[in-house]
């Protein structure tokens, strides 16, 4: 309820709903959403309730293995490793992406200002399948 006040937007049930799942889960797309909420919220609503978080900056929208995935905003990025057999996401930890841009900064004097990462693969679990 606090993040509505913060951000002077009515809260619902609905919205509620969404940005629960939204903080559950290391990203995820709308698909996934109306899964999980197929018999609660119509798909219209879904699309306007992520419109709004993404308008109010609540959420962020990134492609990851070519999908569309939302979460929550934070200061900082995640980044993902993306497996092409089950397709679950995993967040790499922030402090191994770190090391490795310090690493080409400091090898080719550049300045990052932004950037996009993506590691597709296979995750352990297949691997051993």
């Amino acid at each position: 309820m606090d993040i509505f006040r913060e951000y002077n937007i009515k809260c619902t049930k609905q919205r509620q709903i969404i940005l629960d799942i939204i903080k559950n889960n290391n990203g995820i797309t709308i698909k996934e959403i109306n899964e999980l909420v197929k018999k609660e919220i119509n798909l219209s609503t879904i699309y306007r309730i992520i419109e709004l978080f993404l308008n109010k900056e609540i959420i962020t929208k990134k492609i990851v293995d070519n999908v569309v995935i939302y979460e929550l905003k934070e200061k900082t990025h995640n980044h993902y490793f993306s497996c092409n057999k089950c397709h679950k996401k995993t967040i790499i930890p922030k402090k191994d992406i770190e090391n490795f841009e310090n690493k080409i900064i400091m090898n080719n004097d550049y300045e990052v200002t932004s950037h996009n990462i993506e590691f597709r693969g296979i995750c352990s679990k297949c691997k051993g399948k």
